[in-house]
């Protein structure tokens, strides 16, 4: 597989966008949706409208493997990319509530091995800064874009962290794996800062990251198509990610990939399934009397804890006001996807979108467009 860029990133930008009030399109909401997926040369879509707790739209079009001319499904498992990121903070969350550990405290009294950033050896890294992307670790993305395989990597995601975090680690740079700043003195995104959130959950649960999330939030909110790893899953019902070939007018669908970093990104579920975590936040941490957080848990990630660093950066989430309407939101994007989430609390609805095509920045309105489209449809509803 080609290597790109990468692009597991998120702005609040489309959170805003979204909010912006942008006048309703004339047409029927499939029509809409399918001409818009078109601008975006992206060939499948699935989306969701959550309100009061339950889904009450959901969409699907195009295709989950535009070659094989494979549609999807309302059961197609779209790659996340860093909308993975919601899942592994609540994860990360659901142990802070358990009283494992503070929120400030040095994730160092956890970890078996140490992590600190050798500009600033005295100055503590702790969870909440991995959660809100102030923990000064960098992504090195001549590292990361090395290590795509295709298939699920075999690298532990222990081995991982300690071959890029620790001095001796063969992955490790002294200049690339952290900024110069201190810890908690300035916000940079940072995938492997969330994925050593991973990690911590983990280490402090004794169980495998992965299987933890079955355990402790897919299985209980019945979210039967959401899965970290490709082993397991039906093939067919995967989404292929593609790319656009702007020569020739088609699209190149690309093989199924992995990384050893899986909990910043690699997440693979349905739209209806994630939007059972939207409606965990849209429920004060219950779904259909099913608690996976607590009121006061879910309040504090939504809570901006660094407002003159970032004072848009919730944990996890990104925070927009727009018309009075405070809202959450992420979006992701990898080699051949594009997906974006958001929810308004006050109002009680969130919307879903997931694409397996890989929209070009210059026409990345688009996606926000058909967020925009779906919060007037959840609000006239």
């Amino acid at each position: 597989m080609p290597k790109q860029p990468s692009c597991r990133w998120v702005t609040a930008l489309a959170v805003v966008v979204l909010l912006a009030g942008c006048p309703t399109p004339p047409q029927d909401l499939d029509e809409f949706l399918s001409a818009t997926m078109d601008q975006a040369r992206v060939p499948g879509l699935a989306a969701c409208i959550v309100k009061d707790g339950a889904v009450v739209w959901s969409g699907v079009y195009g295709w989950a493997d535009a070659a094989a001319r494979t549609p999807v499904t309302a059961d197609t498992h779209f790659m996340l990319a860093s909308v993975s990121k919601t899942i592994t903070a609540t994860a990360l969350m659901q142990l802070y509530e358990a009283g494992r550990f503070r929120l400030d405290d040095n994730v160092n009294a956890f970890l078996p091995f140490v992590v600190e950033n050798p500009h600033h050896a005295a100055s503590p890294l702790t969870f909440r800064m991995l959660l809100t992307h102030t923990s000064s670790i960098q992504d090195n993305y001549a590292v990361l874009e090395s290590l795509y395989v295709l298939g699920d990597s075999p690298i532990a995601l222990g081995e991982f962290l300690r071959e890029y975090l620790t001095p001796d680690g063969r992955y490790y740079d002294r200049t690339n794996s952290y900024y110069r700043y201190a810890p908690g003195e300035r916000w940079n995104y940072s995938n492997v800062g969330m994925t050593l959130a991973g990690y911590l959950v983990e280490v402090i649960s004794g169980v495998p990251f992965d299987q933890y999330c079955e355990e402790n939030i897919f299985g209980p909110l019945g979210m039967t198509e959401a899965a970290w790893f490709l082993a397991g899953l039906e093939g067919a019902r995967v989404a292929r990610p593609h790319q656009y070939d702007w020569l020739r007018r088609e699209y190149v669908p690309l093989d199924h990939y992995g990384y050893p970093d899986y909990p910043d990104g690699q997440l693979r579920a349905s739209a209806r399934a994630y939007a059972r975590l939207l409606a965990v936040f849209l429920g004060d941490g219950t779904v259909d009397n099913v608690r996976i957080l607590a009121p006061e848990t879910v309040t504090e990630m939504l809570s901006i804890p660094f407002p003159d660093v970032r004072p848009d950066q919730a944990h996890a989430w990104f925070y927009a006001n727009a018309d009075g309407s405070p809202s959450f939101g992420h979006s992701g994007g990898d080699q051949g996807v594009t997906t974006d989430v958001f929810f308004v609390p006050d109002e009680g609805i969130g919307v879903v979108v997931l694409t397996n095509g890989e929209i070009p920045l210059l026409r990345g309105g688009l996606l926000e467009s058909m967020g925009n489209r779906l919060l007037d449809e959840a609000r006239a509803l």
